[in-house]
């Protein structure tokens, strides 16, 4: 019988390779929430009988996620009875997503951006494992 070759894994090398592989996730992630742009559409009537502009009955129909790398993340609104604005104590305002409904399109922009959160885990590990075994001087 042959006898097996065993393969060992540095500790620290495992560890590393998990951080650059969750770390441009999670910067991904919050940069979607920073600087990614929610736009909704509307649907419904948006006058009244006397020809004011209302927005009692105007409805969300759809809603938009435009991410930092320039891909889109679409959800339609079209079945789900959603009012598109709401009454507050200072008049209108327009219905923005709470954090609980941004979520599923943050997650959606990570996953359709995914490409760039792994050509940085390459060059942060290539950049450990080059550093790990090239030591630099200046003399």
């Amino acid at each position: 019988m042959e006898e097996q070759k065993e393969i060992q894994i540095n500790k620290t090398d495992f560890k590393m390779v998990l951080m650059a592989i969750i770390l441009p996730l999670l910067l991904s992630f919050i940069l979607q929430h920073i600087f990614g742009e929610f736009r909704s559409g509307s649907r419904g009537d948006t006058t009244d009988g006397l020809g004011w502009t209302t927005t009692r009955n105007t409805k969300l129909s759809s809603r938009t996620f435009h991410t930092i790398f320039g891909n889109q993340i679409y959800r339609n609104y079209e079945d789900e009875n959603i009012t598109l604005y709401r009454h507050c104590r200072y008049g209108i305002a327009h219905t923005s997503p709470s954090y609980i409904d941004r979520i599923p399109f943050y997650l959606k922009a990570i996953y359709a951006d995914i490409l760039y959160s792994i050509v940085m885990s390459l060059v942060l590990i290539a950049g450990y494992f080059f550093r790990k075994k090239y030591r630099f001087k200046l003399k």
